[in-house]
């Protein structure tokens, strides 16, 4: 297992984040983390099939803040709500945990343009 799960999200919620201390879950009652690492927020994007929001940062989370081993499950697609047209192919790992997390541990770090 890997010594870090990735969190990644938007400038401003990561702002959030570091301000409150701590990591609470949003989407769907959630907080979704990976094992696998994008250069690229567009990457991240795509792979973990957000919507929505851009990807600027990655929060890295040191596995040691999780409470137990956790299943990864595959992100489905994204499809538009009125079109029906793919918007995100999805298909990367992904980790949902119920959180909160505490934020002390995790380190921030910018993703690279697209």
């Amino acid at each position: 297992m890997p010594e870090y799960l990735f969190h990644y999200t938007s400038r401003e919620h990561a702002q959030s984040i570091a301000a409150a201390g701590i990591l609470e879950a949003r989407a769907r009652g959630m907080i979704y983390l990976t094992p696998d690492v994008y250069e690229r927020g567009s990457q991240a994007v795509d792979a973990l099939a957000v919507g929505g929001k851009p990807l600027d940062v990655v929060g890295l989370i040191p596995r040691s803040l999780l409470k137990a081993s956790l299943p990864v499950r595959v992100a489905g697609p994204l499809y538009h709500p009125v079109t029906g047209m793919l918007v995100r192919r999805g298909g990367g790992a992904e980790i949902c945990v119920s959180g909160p997390l505490t934020a002390s541990g995790i380190r921030w770090l910018a993703l690279s343009p697209p």
